[in-house]
Parts: C-alpha cells; sequence; structure tokens
C-alpha cells in the first residue's frame, strides 16, 4: 500500500514518533510495518552475470492485510528482523536471543568470562503495547 504523506506523518505519530516495537525515536528514515505480515511474492532470476537472485514480483499472499489499520511505524533494523513473521513468532525469535548468542558466538560467551556482558533476560514487550499518548 502506498502511503500518503499526510497518512506516513498520522503513522509515525501512531506510537508518538518512536518505533511500536524497540521504542526508539523515529528520524527521517523509517517503515511501515505490516503487523499481520503480507509475505510479498519473489521469483528467481538468474542475473547476465549468472548469479540467482530473489526478485519481489510486487505480489502478495496475504493482500487482505495490505491496509492502514495494519501498519505500524518500525524503525529499518525491528522492520527487517520482524521480516514476515506474526507478533508472537517475533516475540519468541526475539525471547531466544541470550540463546542464540550463547550457542553460536564464542565473543559473547568470552565477553561474559570476563564480566563485559551481563544477562539480563526478560519478557518481551513491544513499545505500542505500553505506549499511552499525552
Amino acid at each position: 500500500m502506498k502511503l500518503s504523506k499526510k497518512q506516513r506523518a498520522e503513522l509515525k505519530m501512531k506510537c508518538g514518533g518512536r518505533c511500536a516495537y524497540c521504542g526508539i525515536e523515529l528520524g527521517d528514515r523509517w517503515q511501515a510495518d505490516h503487523v499481520e505480515p503480507v509475505n510479498r511474492k519473489f521469483k528467481w532470476v538468474r542475473g547476465t552475470d549468472g548469479i540467482t537472485r530473489s526478485v519481489a514480483t510486487g505480489e502478495m499472499w496475504n493482500p487482505e492485510n495490505d491496509h492502514i489499520d495494519n501498519l505500524l511505524p518500525a524503525c529499518a533494523p525491528c522492520n527487517n528482523d520482524k521480516h514476515s513473521a506474526t507478533l508472537e513468532e517475533w516475540r519468541r525469535r526475539l525471547s531466544d536471543l541470550l540463546g542464540s548468542l550463547e550457542r553460536n558466538s564464542s565473543t559473547f560467551r568470552h565477553a561474559r568470562r570476563f564480566g563485559m556482558v551481563v544477562e539480563a533476560p526478560k519478557e518481551i514487550r513491544f513499545h505500542f503495547e505500553d505506549w499511552k499518548p499525552e
């Protein structure tokens, strides 16, 4: 869905000018995230360089989710990390970040051994779940 400048400005303020997920203040470069994903369709195309890449077709699997009431303002890192997950799928993935670091990052484990990292497991709550307009 293509938003008008007015719709985009209103959407940005939906969470007080902050990312609906992490709460960081949004600058000029932010994205409109589909809360319930639209799951865009891709096709594989071989380029002139011989490399096969995925290319968006412009179609989506869930076009019924492509409406303004299903959009929240998001910083690029949150929107890119959420990708096409539902909120609960993404919340579960975020909840396992410490486990993922433990399993996959020797740098993390080493930093923890030297007291440079202090783990603080917590319930994942998104900014929009607690934000209240003033």
